[in-house]
């Protein structure tokens, strides 16, 4: 600490990262310090340091309080903010922190609640270990906060749709705040990565109050639990962890017009059936999928002979590539299926344009709305 002028004081943070708690834009202490230094108006700046690791400098001073439009100083905000955040500490030291981590697997829950228990040893912990029974608990308990396993299994919901069901379920409530933190060793997989920013980025959908991310199988114990710390006893989003391994996603030279269609590709979706979604002419849907097979590398027939059969089909050759890619998987085509059939029965096609197969339409799966 340092006052490198009358009425300013600069506080120099470093760390080296040797502790293995992550990064410092992936720490739950060093995102509570951006949001207060932005909150009183003060200066914050990352530097590196000479052995490889992160220093963040904060200079606070000013010789009269700094006011907002609303005419309220911006240091009273802030110490309402802290007095806001002292009452959430206690409140959780009380004993208020309840918890439902959802799971399939036993081993996972118990190392989270272990994890949670060391830190906070008076929450209130509840589990699950089927996606019907998160549900339930979550409602008829009113648990706010959710730690939720992405994948239960190929034939039952994904954390994904637990999470909206419970939203949806609770739309109507403004009193609950439903806070989430997805959990998962699909960390990398771009069909979960698009299931997630589907939901918290997609218009006129419930959305959580805050939500986080987190690699089930790397992550080390601290990490996690300042991950907890921070979206469910400070209600700060934790999404580094995610932004990263969305930009390091396969998914990303995909436009999301070329990915709405690679999904609805592998649902069956014929090429008149994807005009009619999208709204284009035939025209511009077989340059789209042209564009798809070049990214997706699929082989093409323009060298085979003239009515020579090809080994390769290559409109079956993208779902395989996509399949192998992981940039589909099975809970994202069911919610996709499930939401193509609302979709259908709300924009029903004339039937001298589209054909819509009663029996798929009348389907009820395992994510469809009842």
């Amino acid at each position: 600490m340092s006052a490198p002028a009358p009425g300013v004081v600069e506080i120099l943070i470093s760390d080296n990262g040797a502790a293995g708690g992550g990064p410092f834009s992936e720490n739950a202490g060093m995102a509570l310090t951006r949001r207060r230094a932005e909150e009183i108006g003060a200066g914050i700046e990352y530097r590196s340091t000479s052995d490889g690791g992160t220093a963040v400098a904060i200079r606070l001073g000013s010789a009269a309080p700094r006011s907002d439009n609303g005419g309220v100083s911006r240091d009273d905000a802030a110490r309402r903010e802290v007095e806001g955040m002292a009452k959430r500490d206690r409140r959780h030291e009380e004993g208020v922190l309840r918890i439902l981590i959802a799971d399939d697997s036993p081993d996972a829950i118990s190392q989270m609640s272990a994890w949670i228990l060391e830190r906070w040893p008076s929450a209130d912990l509840v589990t699950a270990s089927m996606p019907e029974d998160a549900i339930r608990v979550a409602l008829e308990g009113q648990v706010e906060n959710l730690i939720l396993d992405l994948d239960f299994g190929v034939q039952r919901q994904s954390g994904v749709a637990i999470a909206q069901r419970v939203l949806e379920a609770r739309s109507g409530n403004t009193e609950l705040r439903t806070r989430i933190l997805f959990r998962t060793v699909h960390a990398g997989d771009p069909g979960y990565l698009h299931q997630i920013q589907k939901f918290v980025e997609t218009e006129g959908r419930p959305r959580p109050a805050v939500w986080g991310f987190l690699d089930k199988g790397s992550v080390p114990k601290r990490l996690a639990q300042n991950t907890v710390e921070q979206v469910f006893v400070y209600e700060l989003s934790f999404t580094d962890m995610f932004s990263q391994q969305l930009k390091n996603s396969p998914s990303k030279d995909l436009s999301d017009l070329e990915f709405t269609m690679l999904i609805y590709l592998c649902l069956g979706v014929t090429n008149d059936g994807l005009g009619w979604l999208i709204g284009a002419s035939r025209q511009s849907v077989e340059r789209i999928l042209g564009g798809l097979y070049k990214k997706l590398k699929i082989p093409s027939r323009r060298d085979a002979a003239q009515g020579v059969p090809t080994l390769i089909e290559s409109r079956t050759r993208l779902c395989c590539e996509a399949a192998m890619q992981r940039l589909v998987n099975p809970h994202l085509l069911s919610e996709e299926d499930a939401a193509l059939r609302r979709l259908v029965r709300s924009r029903v096609p004339h039937a001298d344009r589209i054909y819509v197969s009663r029996e798929w339409l009348e389907v009820e799966g395992v994510d469809d709305v009842p």
